[in-house]
């Protein structure tokens, strides 16, 4: 049985589409539903102790935002596009960040905000609060055993120290006196093991053991679904290294004319990586990139270049085949509040 490969869209078709969202806003503008409560807050009145909605108001105070909505998108769109355009930038397609967003967060890409040094910060903590679950309770597992294992090397002791002879002179006192000083014993070596450089090489050891066990058992897709929440990468957290397709060389000439610009790329998950994968960002270690740069050239579809201001998005740059989907578009345009 076959699969068909859905209908994957060219990005000026982003752009008309975008084009046509904006007519059909501005013919029916809308506010969002938040935007729509704050003014209703405003209108609402109380007069002589009776309830007033002031509907006149509202309306007016609608209209002024909407005017001053559309003006800026028109005034910022036109900016973004100038400022490329004297760089010698034709830019592909300009959306509002709010229709880009939707667009390719529903297309199951994620938006790294890279260094200069390539790097991004994604979060850790929920796969590293996993690790460090497991290696408490075998912790807890190793120091009961090494308790046991002491109080038993006291037991014997005691019984070689003491032998039969004064067991027989105090009888079952005797046996009371053993489990006691074996109990305090045991629980006095093992705190003393459990707080040198043994408990500490062997706690290591777990966390190490159970850092790669999670590595290997999470799907890179689980992975960045924890690490990027929000499809973004993160403002801190862990640095990684990110690993991506070879840019042709016609976008690594749109690339230089626009390298003082806060550029953003936009990317299928499968099109990038992480220097040492998932392993490397628990374990803190850097690996050959070799293997991630073999499963990249694997593939056909690869990043898109964006730079955004003030609420306007302009793709600058794209190669190999687009993985936004022509149903994602149209169901993404087809919706309100887009600015």
């Amino acid at each position: 049985m076959t699969t068909t490969r859905p209908e994957t869209v060219e990005l000026p078709f982003v752009e008309e589409a975008m084009k046509q969202a904006v007519a059909r806003e501005i013919a029916n503008p809308t506010l969002s539903e938040a935007a729509l409560r704050s003014l209703m807050a405003k209108t609402k009145l109380v007069i002589a102790g009776f309830d007033v909605d002031d509907v006149t108001r509202r309306a007016d105070l609608i209209d002024e935002v909407l005017k001053k909505k559309w003006a800026h998108y028109g005034t910022v769109r036109e900016k973004v596009i100038a400022e490329l355009n004297r760089r010698g930038i034709e830019p592909i397609a300009v959306l509002s960040k709010t229709a880009w967003e939707r667009l390719y967060r529903a297309s199951g890409m994620y938006e790294l905000r890279t260094d200069n040094a390539g790097c991004i910060f994604v979060s850790s903590d929920g796969l590293l609060n996993e690790a460090m679950k497991r290696r408490r309770k075998y912790m807890r597992i190793a120091f009961a055993g090494c308790l046991i294992l002491c109080a038993l090397c006291a037991h014997f002791t005691i019984l070689h120290v003491f032998g039969n002879a004064v067991y027989q002179k105090m009888g079952p006192t005797f046996l009371v006196f053993d489990f006691l000083v074996t109990v305090l014993y045991g629980m006095i070596v093992s705190l003393m093991d459990m707080s040198f450089s043994i408990a500490d090489s062997l706690s290591n050891a777990f966390e190490k053991m159970f850092l790669r066990k999670i590595a290997k058992r999470t799907t890179w897709s689980d992975a960045l679904k924890s690490m990027m929440p929000g499809w973004v990468s993160q403002d801190s957290g862990t640095a990684v290294k990110v690993i991506l397709p070879e840019p042709p060389a016609e976008v690594v000439s749109i690339l230089l004319k626009a390298k003082d610009l806060p550029l953003k790329s936009v990317v299928d998950p499968d099109l990038f990586g992480f220097v040492g994968g998932v392993e490397g960002v628990l374990l803190n270690k850097q690996q050959d990139v070799a293997d991630e740069r073999r499963r990249m050239k694997e593939l056909q579809r690869d990043p898109i270049v964006v730079w955004e201001d003030e609420g306007v998005v302009a793709i600058i740059a794209q190669f190999g085949e687009s993985p936004i989907e022509k149903r994602v578009v149209e169901l993404i345009m087809g919706q309100n509040d887009l600015i």
